[in-house]
């Protein structure tokens, strides 16, 4: 057997610590993209209920917890639905800030949008209650600058807009409606689908039935008109609901999926291009009802939140998920 030369063997040896440096580099950041956030009923954990904490006869599905969540500058805002409060973390999970709303316990916050000064920092959250469905806006001391009432039935987003204007979606009634901040509506715009999403130029994305099929449109905050971007390929049986859109002109939705093979309903998560007909879609876990975002971004990561029940914690978990890496495992 003929050996290996020193530079061979040293080269080797530079190639598997190379590579051992990759690994442990992958892993350091796998763990750094997750966070686990406490639920329970200390001062310092987010609200939750489950069917242990209430009567049998308890009017409202379970669990109930925290509703949405949003990434500013790299922090995670969250909105601790059941006190009524909106509480920042750092990357780590360490609480940086709670906002107490006086009477919050009455809302139920289902969404909330940050609302930012001329120098990029935050001058209040604007709020959409789920119990009693009125709109606030809220300083960073907590008090309630503006509230009016929005009369919907089941408002489960709110957007702010680039024209000052509000856009909350409904449920309910399934439709989009706009509000000015002093409360009068403005315009609404009925859907095929759940939740709109919002592009650079302010336009509203969203879906809607054409004919015996639907559509993606987009309506412009300018003139107000609709026009159809693309046709979509899910059907409006199937409970579309857009989560995001990418800065590579592609959306990123969920629909509810069966098949002959299996009878059993999955949750699917899909990526469509908005410029080609191509439609990546892989099956992901039924996220808790409660969690009206389940799917973020932060820059160029997104990430899915979950409610976990980890060594007798109850954890609202926010991992990292890469679409492709996920996409070539699903395939495999």
């Amino acid at each position: 057997m003929v050996g290996q030369c020193p530079e061979r063997k040293s080269e080797i040896a530079m190639k598997k610590i190379l590579i051992y440096s990759i690994l442990m580099l992958t892993v350091i950041l796998t763990s750094a993209a997750a966070m686990d956030l406490e639920l329970g009923k200390t001062d310092n954990s987010l609200a939750v209920i489950t069917a242990s904490d209430v009567p049998e006869n308890f009017g409202r599905g379970l669990p109930m917890g925290p509703a949405s969540l949003r990434f500013f500058k790299g922090n995670l805002w969250v909105s601790d639905s059941i006190p009524g409060n909106f509480v920042e973390f750092d990357q780590t999970g360490k609480t940086l800030r709670k906002i107490v709303v006086p009477k919050g316990t009455r809302y139920v916050f289902h969404d909330f949008a940050i609302q930012t000064g001329k120098d990029g920092n935050i001058e209040a959250i604007w709020s959409i209650g789920s119990e009693e469905t009125n709109v606030l806006q809220i300083t960073l001391d907590g008090k309630v600058k503006t509230e009016f009432a929005t009369g919907l039935s089941m408002p489960i987003q709110l957007e702010l807009l680039s024209d000052n204007s509000i856009a909350i979606f409904d449920e309910g009634e399934m439709k989009i409606v706009a509000f000015d901040r002093s409360g009068k509506q403005l315009w609404h715009e009925e859907t095929a689908g759940k939740k709109f999403l919002v592009n650079a130029e302010g336009e509203i994305i969203f879906l809607k039935k054409m004919g015996e099929e639907i559509s993606v449109c987009k309506r412009s905050a300018k003139t107000q008109k609709a026009e159809v971007i693309r046709p979509f390929p899910v059907s409006e049986d199937s409970f579309p609901q857009l989560e995001s859109l990418n800065s590579d002109n592609s959306i990123v939705f969920s629909f509810h999926s069966t098949s002959e093979e299996d009878e059993g309903l999955k949750f699917m998560l899909a990526r469509l291009k908005l410029d080609k007909s191509e439609m990546d879609n892989l099956e992901i876990a039924f996220p808790e009802a409660f969690i009206k975002r389940f799917y973020l971004q932060n820059d160029n990561q997104a990430f899915l939140v979950k409610f976990v029940d980890k060594e007798g914690k109850k954890l609202l978990q926010i991992e990292e998920f890469d679409f492709e890496s996920s996409l070539d495992k699903f395939e495999g």
